[in-house]
């Protein structure tokens, strides 16, 4: 058998004109025929975004931010249930608020698709709050009316607003994330009607009874936006004001990124006061951050803040 082998090794060996070829490894291959070394150059991505757009970008997201009211969420679910009847959605009756999980459709022709939770209750009091509101939405849901209107509820929202009964200190809580829209009435204005996707919340108060805020803080962002910055990101943004003792109030303290339609972020570090009480560096309070690509100082932004400390849609 071993015979056999060796035999056929021999044979497989042999070049077509019947000899053995050379199998000396210090045989030197012609040039052309050695083997190159295989490198693969990454090419280094190129920020098409200027200083001008960041800035700009920051300023219309502030915007919009105060815009991302939870109470559109809760507008629009109302309208859309009243397309409702007794037996589409069936209501659980083990909550004492909204809890549905079916499909089907009302005699009127209406459907209702998913689940929802939900509550909205207004103007009342506990032991220490006078409640402007106090509203949830939770759901992964999709109402039609009979009308054709659309309420589309996938995500989570939260909005609380209430004043101290021992003051005057009013305080406002938002937190929405996820995806929402509605072609009904109420959207024309609000917006439901633009395609964002929503991951944020703001804190926000007037201390000492001013008709302002006198602090806020953001974290989380949108995305979606128009333009050359398709999404926003604030990462413990805080400002307030000289009323509570800030040595800075021209700017917050935080980081705001940015990324492009490429996917390349910026990032922007703002240097106001870190928390209540804390120092600020008076040459660095001018309202103005650092920008960073990957690292390497891009040159300052410079934003208008004062819109944080002036929303129009507090209940003051």
């Amino acid at each position: 058998m071993k015979r056999i082998l060796g035999i056929v090794l021999l044979t497989a060996c042999r070049t077509n004109t019947g000899e053995i070829p050379d199998v000396n490894p210090d045989t030197e291959l012609p040039e052309d025929e050695n083997p190159t070394e295989y490198i693969f150059e990454e090419e280094s991505p190129e920020l098409s975004l200027s200083i001008g757009a960041i800035e700009a970008a920051i300023e219309e997201t502030v915007e919009i931010l105060q815009r991302l009211d939870p109470a559109a969420v809760h507008d629009a679910y109302e309208e859309a249930k009243v397309a409702s009847d007794e037996n589409c959605p069936i209501l659980n009756d083990y909550y004492d608020y909204d809890f549905w999980s079916e499909s089907c459709e009302t005699e009127a022709g209406a459907s209702f698709t998913g689940q929802v939770a939900y509550w909205r209750y207004q103007d009342y009091q506990d032991e220490n709050y006078d409640f402007a509101e106090d509203a949830y939405y939770s759901g992964d849901a999709k109402v039609t009316t009979a009308d054709g209107h659309t309420f589309v509820g996938s995500g989570y929202s939260r909005r609380e607003s209430k004043k101290d009964l021992n003051g005057d200190n009013r305080y406002q809580w938002w937190q929405v994330w996820g995806e929402f829209s509605w072609s009904g009435p109420s959207a024309e204005e609000s917006w439901l009607s633009d395609d964002y996707t929503v991951d944020f919340s703001m804190w926000s108060g007037n201390y000492y009874a001013q008709n302002y805020a006198t602090y806020t803080s953001f974290n989380g962002g949108v995305s979606g936006l128009k333009g050359e910055v398709n999404t926003l990101l604030m990462r413990d943004v805080m400002i307030y004001g000289e009323e509570l003792g800030s040595e800075c109030d021209l700017e917050p303290y935080g980081t705001v990124s940015v990324r492009d339609s490429s996917g390349n972020w910026v990032d922007v570090v703002f240097d106001g006061p870190a928390y209540w009480g804390a120092w600020a560096f008076q040459p660095h309070c001018d309202g103005c951050g650092m920008a960073y690509f990957r690292g390497e100082e891009l040159g300052p932004v410079c934003t208008d803040f004062s819109t944080f400390m002036n929303f129009e849609r507090f209940p003051w």
